[in-house]
């Protein structure tokens, strides 16, 4: 079913409903206005890639990232949230594309209350599991 027929369906459901709990002494209500909303069809940007050859798209899901990060650096993972912890992976990411050297990328990560080891352990993972 369309958007816009759903739209119309929710409507219509609404105004039986309300209809249904008024009591008989009020003056039938107005009908319902009808509201049509346009939906564009997804544009798809991008050709897909030639065969044999990856695409070359950020990744924008850094799930394996942080299941990684859960399952080798759990004291890392421990007392932040998924999202704090891909967080971590994106600006990792992020550092080595703009071509920070490793040791300046390990420094932010520690800024971020990593201690040494599990930072260097971090862009490891991040370079394996999230970093194109």
């Amino acid at each position: 079913m369309s958007r816009p027929l759903v739209a119309l369906a929710g409507a219509v459901a609404l105004a039986a409903a309300l209809g249904a709990c008024s009591s008989g002494d009020a003056p039938p209500a107005a009908a319902p206005e009808t509201v049509v909303i346009s939906v564009p069809p997804e544009v798809v940007t991008s050709a897909p890639p030639a065969e044999g050859k990856a695409p070359s798209v950020r990744p924008t899901d850094f799930s394996d990232f942080v299941a990684s990060v859960q399952r080798d650096l759990p004291e890392v993972a421990v007392d932040r949230r998924d999202e704090e912890v891909a967080a971590l992976g994106e600006r990792t990411c992020a550092g080595l594309r703009s071509g920070k050297k490793s040791a300046t990328v390990v420094n932010e990560i520690r800024a971020q209350g990593v201690p040494d080891p599990q930072a260097r352990q971090l862009l490891a993972l991040a370079r394996v599991t999230a970093c194109p």
